[in-house]
């Protein structure tokens, strides 16, 4: 195979600590340590690096306390009271 680095449009970088995070998760473990993607690819891996350092940096929601099966009186969860929730 021909490599034309004129047509090229990708990039070999080295990843960060949090890019390598991101390849693992998306099951594209790199075998070296220079990795190559398109320029797109590289910027979607980064995206999702932010959106990661994002939500870790968010506080955890804190989980409603539930008194019985989900309903407020504490008896089984009624689907009456359920579609009352979601309207």
């Amino acid at each position: 195979m021909f490599h034309d680095l004129y047509t090229d449009v990708s990039e070999a970088r080295q990843p960060t600590w949090a890019q390598r995070e991101v390849l693992d998760l998306l099951g594209l473990t790199p075998t070296s340590a220079l990795v190559r993607l398109s320029l797109s690819d590289w910027r979607r891996v980064n995206n999702v690096v932010d959106a990661l350092a994002q939500a870790r940096q968010r506080p955890a929601a804190i989980p409603r306390p539930r008194t019985g099966a989900g309903s407020p009186d504490g008896g089984s969860t009624d689907v009456h009271y359920m579609v009352g929730q979601v309207a």
